[in-house]
């Protein structure tokens, strides 16, 4: 329960950094940490799920992350509601003010001829030419209307100046409390922020830090007294990790905020050190980036590696390009997954991992390939790809037609790609072999969405944040499609009856969408029934 409330929440998150920075500019910092902190509390409560298995601890710790996520979703929310709201009201009471204005204008212009002709005989003065000059009494008037306007703008801005700041002070407290409850709950061999200085350290195989932390004294540098350690999670702020030629056991690395958040303001892109590549052992390497970050050229040293990771789809991701390729190895056989890295960037690497498995790409830009601009270099001897996760910002996708994708892929995920309903027909051409395909992040608004072609082994098919406002579709391009998955789709009013008529159908779950589409499901499962089919489960959250 706590994982799916926390993943619901950070895809939340994604879209406001992603699409909605402008509304978020000013606390774009906290929803950062809140994403990254929501990570790293599921990330240890499956690791002590698997140590501590049915612990009464662990399942009380489920519950109090299942609690700061509701809250820090409620006040996410409220501040979103809040700020929305009151930018509103402003544009109303703006308008209205305007509209008395000119309301009070047009009544003291009717009346200035009057008030005019009663002070003619005060206030006239006579000019060289022997004509009255009224020049002094129209200004006066004037200014009379201007101080009258800037007090009732004043009046408004003390009016609507509310505070809309994100106030997450008790989540930060209470997931301060989560984290001292986790370090109690590892034993001898793993080693918290907190540790005493104890002979057992120097046999120490696990080490887990976090935001803030440091080990003995020394920040981001636990070699002196774990030289043994094989496992490193390290999160700090204040100083960036120092990666030293000790740790040579090290196998995997967690580097939790390797930049800080005040850092994005420099507008600097981020890397690790070289000295990376000193840990030679390493097999897994997971960096939650703030801002554009770059993976060192060094990298391509790492032999062992298994599996790299760069949080962060808002980011560009690159890998450094070296002076000499001839100076690295020809291959990186071992490495498996690689994201989210700007596939543009790293095309040696791409071709020197020929057993790549999971594959996340962020594109920013196009390039060209045989002379045409397109989305992706060629892929397609990437021949053990099976998982690929694509996002962009692009306004458009080019020729998609001749891109290569990877020709063994069963699971794709797509993010703010704006497809259209032809683009959807030439992936099912190029991916014949698809099994999995998640559309998100896509709010780009379509009339119609009509499927034109067969993906004859899709079994997952999954629409999230998706601006599609008619879908049409028939049983026959899905002939093998069990699963069905609608989320936050807004717009969508119905699912089209024909998607019932699919024999391998199971299931249709449903979050967050309109009435309109929870009543076409059930419509469906209803017709489904009539017919003998009692197989087909509607799920509505």
């Amino acid at each position: 329960m706590a994982e799916s409330m926390a993943s619901f929440l950070m895809e939340n998150l994604d879209e406001l950094m992603s699409c909605k920075r402008d509304l978020i500019r000013e606390e774009e910092d906290q929803i950062a940490w809140l994403h990254t902190y929501l990570q790293l509390l599921i990330a240890f409560l499956k690791d002590l799920q698997i140590k501590f298995k049915d612990h009464q601890g662990v399942k009380n710790l489920e519950a109090r992350i299942r609690d700061v996520v509701y809250e820090a979703e409620t006040a996410v929310d409220l501040f979103i509601v809040n700020t929305v709201l009151k930018e509103e009201e402003e544009e109303e009471e703006e308008e209205n003010m305007r509209m008395n204005m000119k309301l009070k204008k047009k009544i003291e212009k009717e009346n200035m001829t009057t008030k005019l002709m009663k002070k003619i005989c005060i206030l006239g003065k006579t000019g060289h030419d022997g004509s009255l000059n009224f020049g002094h009494v129209l200004k006066g008037e004037e200014e009379e209307e201007e101080e009258e306007e800037e007090d009732r703008i004043t009046k408004l801005m003390k009016k609507t100046g509310h505070d809309r700041s994100l106030n997450l002070d008790h989540v930060k407290k209470e997931i301060e409390a989560i984290k001292t409850e986790v370090n109690e709950m590892y034993d001898k061999r793993t080693y918290g922020v907190q540790t005493s200085n104890t002979p057992a350290q120097k046999y120490a195989r696990s080490l887990f830090t976090f935001y803030g932390g440091c080990i003995d004294g020394y920040h981001g540098r636990p070699n002196s007294r774990f030289k043994l350690l094989r496992v490193l999670h390290s999160s700090f702020s204040s100083q960036p990790c120092v990666i030293e030629v000790q740790l040579v056991l090290l196998r995997y690395l967690d580097l939790g905020d390797l930049v800080r958040p005040a850092s994005i303001l420099q507008n600097a892109k981020h890397s690790l050190p070289a000295s990376i590549s000193n840990l030679w052992n390493l097999e897994t390497l997971i960096v939650y980036p703030y801002g554009d970050f770059y993976l060192p050229h060094s990298i391509r040293k790492m032999v062992k590696l298994r599996h790299v990771r760069v949080t962060g789809t808002w980011y560009d991701i690159d890998i450094e390009s070296p002076d000499n390729l001839v100076d690295y190895p020809l291959f990186m056989d071992n490495l498996q997954t690689l994201s989210w890295i700007n596939p543009w960037s790293c095309t040696d690497v791409l071709a020197r991992s020929p057993n790549l498995r999971k594959l996340g790409l962020r594109v920013s830009k196009c390039g060209y390939t045989d002379g045409r601009l397109s989305l992706l270099p060629n892929l397609d001897f990437l021949n053990h790809v099976q998982e690929l996760k694509l996002s962009t910002k692009l306004e458009r996708i080019h020729n998609l037609g001749t891109t290569k994708f990877p020709p063994n892929l069963t699971k794709l995920t797509l993010k703010g790609t704006r497809l259209s309903s032809g683009d959807m027909s030439t992936l099912a051409k190029l991916l014949p072999n698809l099994e999995a395909l998640k559309l998100c992040r896509d709010l780009l608004p379509r009339l119609c969405w009509e499927t034109s072609e067969v993906f004859p082994k899709l079994k997952f098919l999954k629409f999230a944040s998706y601006g599609i406002l008619r879908w049409v579709a028939s049983s026959e391009y899905f002939p093998s499609l069990e699963r069905l998955v609608l989320e936050r789709c807004s717009l969508l009013e119905k699912i089209p009856s024909e998607i019932g008529d699919i024999l391998t159908l199971k299931t249709i779950e449903l979050h967050q969408c309109k009435p309109s589409l929870a009543s076409s499901a059930r419509q469906i499962k209803e017709e489904q029934e009539s017919l003998g089919n009692n197989g087909l489960q509607i799920k509505i959250f």
